[in-house]
């Protein structure tokens, strides 16, 4: 018989007994939607899949562990992520959402990137894209010809 065997079975988690977590806000969720603070609240307590968060939510759950004093190694094994990526939270100031990326550039008409953008948006196909996408499936059938 083990121990604890008198003990009724609970759904709490060994490891986050004792452990408050504030989250910065009575709302439930942000304004633009990204950070549901019950689940982020839940994940970091051990009550909830860490992999169904998205990276806001991952993001707010490591500021909130880190404000609770877990260290690196435990918050990346809670929310089931890697010890680096914690550690590049821990130093950013601004949600993985807001981060700044490169300005894209689109391709014009006539490559094999532009004929799958029209179908992405669903738009008609113009005759230089179609031709382009001849030509490059063209290229690889070449280039699977040659390495045989």
């Amino acid at each position: 018989m083990t121990r604890y065997a008198h003990r009724p079975l609970t759904a709490a988690r060994t490891y986050s007994h004792g452990l408050r977590l504030v989250p910065p806000t009575t709302e439930t969720c942000t304004d633009d939607g990204g950070i549901d603070w019950i689940a982020v609240e839940r994940a970091a307590t051990g009550d909830y899949d860490p992999t169904l968060l998205n990276l806001d939510e991952r993001w707010a759950a490591t500021h909130l562990l880190l404000a609770a004093g877990l260290g690196e190694p435990a918050i990346a094994e809670r929310l089931a992520t890697n010890k680096r990526q914690i550690h590049r939270w821990r130093h950013t100031d601004y949600r993985p959402s807001q981060r700044p990326r490169p300005a894209q550039t689109v391709s014009p008409c006539g490559t094999d990137a532009a004929y799958r953008r029209h179908q992405r948006r669903g738009e008609p196909i113009d005759d230089a894209c179609r031709d382009g996408m001849r030509e490059h499936w063209q290229q690889q059938r070449n280039r699977l010809k040659a390495a045989a």
